[in-house]
């Protein structure tokens, strides 16, 4: 049998998960940290910003029904929801004021750590609601918890020749390649300066193209089913063992 089949039978099944929040213990935060601001980036991620997520006025007060033995308070304000300090300027360079419904009830529970099955209207802002919590908890400490990653501004860098096993944080599951891009540019907004590298996958392109764009290292992984299932069949280039 293949190395790359026996990992895919063996492998993904019997390796172990990295204990993240070990990790984050072992001591102080790391210089560099969180990235320094960048007017150029900024200009490009909040001037330019489309509308269309969260973005409904009514989806600011609609009836909301919640099925849980958990307490959540829903959150009145973005202050309100004890985020990273930067999580919380970027939520306000993307103009978003104040929660709407399902913003509200799920960035509580999801900085709790429950598991949540959410269902809203299209342009409700369900892409912010576990993106912020998401963002919020990771921020600052990408060089602690964060896999292996290329630095591409080395001289003569070449993507087929300087790679990483990518292994991300973070999974996202979408159904479509436009929906893969929406979430890809609200997260780079709300990740703004956090370090955390973001990868798009579907398909419609190259394989060659997505290996490429892993090998520089990925923290979270945005894709479409099918180009996702591909990849982990390919565990030389992709391990699931950070996602929690």
């Amino acid at each position: 049998m293949a190395d790359n089949e026996q990992q895919r039978v063996e492998g993904w099944s019997k390796s172990e998960p990295i204990d993240l929040e070990a990790l984050k213990a072992a001591g102080p935060a790391l210089p560099g940290a969180i990235a320094d601001a960048d007017a150029d980036i900024e200009a490009q991620l909040f001037e330019t910003k489309l509308g269309g997520i969260g973005d409904a006025m009514e989806a600011l007060n609609l009836e909301v029904n919640i099925e849980s033995q958990e307490n959540i308070e829903p959150l009145s304000s973005f202050e309100d929801a004890n985020l990273h300090p930067v999580v919380l300027e970027n939520v306000g360079k993307c103009g978003y004021k104040t929660p709407t419904a399902i913003q509200a009830h799920v960035i509580p529970a999801l900085l709790k750590n429950l598991d949540i099955v959410a269902v809203s209207q299209t342009g409700s802002g369900k892409t912010a609601a576990y993106m912020i919590p998401i963002v919020s908890k990771f921020m600052g400490e990408v060089k602690k918890i964060g896999g292996p990653r290329v630095d591409t501004r080395m001289p003569k860098y070449d993507p087929d020749i300087n790679k990483v096993c990518a292994e991300p944080l973070v999974v996202i599951v979408v159904p479509t390649r436009e929906l893969a891009h929406q979430v890809l540019n609200e997260c780079r907004r709300i990740a703004y300066r956090s370090r955390l590298l973001a990868v798009c996958c579907y398909g419609g392109v190259q394989v060659k193209y997505n290996l490429q764009q892993l090998g520089k290292g990925c923290d979270i992984l945005i894709g479409t089913p099918g180009r996702l299932v591909d990849l982990m069949n390919r565990p030389d280039r992709l391990s699931m063992n950070r996602v929690q």
